[in-house]
């Protein structure tokens, strides 16, 4: 990826107020703590599924589709994106 589209990409993400809301709740959750609680979580087999669920649904897809876009990356169908997890932990 050049410079410039990189720096375009960059500066349409920092003029987003919803790209800067939720940077700004990332750095609170890290800050709070939250992530070393999580890597301590003995995790069940349904807060896996649920995990899983959340990262591969259609809401997360669509936004990685614009972010690939943006980025001049191929996008993945979605019935290959949501085999995916599946693959990761075969």
């Amino acid at each position: 990826m050049s410079d410039q589209l990189f720096l375009s990409v960059l500066t349409t993400l920092l003029n987003h107020p919803a790209f800067l809301e939720g940077l700004q709740e990332g750095i609170v959750t890290f800050e709070a703590g939250m992530f070393e609680e999580v890597l301590e979580k003995a995790w069940t087999e349904d807060d896996i599924i649920e995990f899983v669920d959340n990262e591969v649904s259609k809401a997360v897809y669509q936004q990685m589709q614009r972010a690939w876009r943006a980025l001049g990356w191929s996008i993945l169908p979605y019935l290959t994106y949501r085999a995916l997890p599946s693959a990761i932990w075969l």
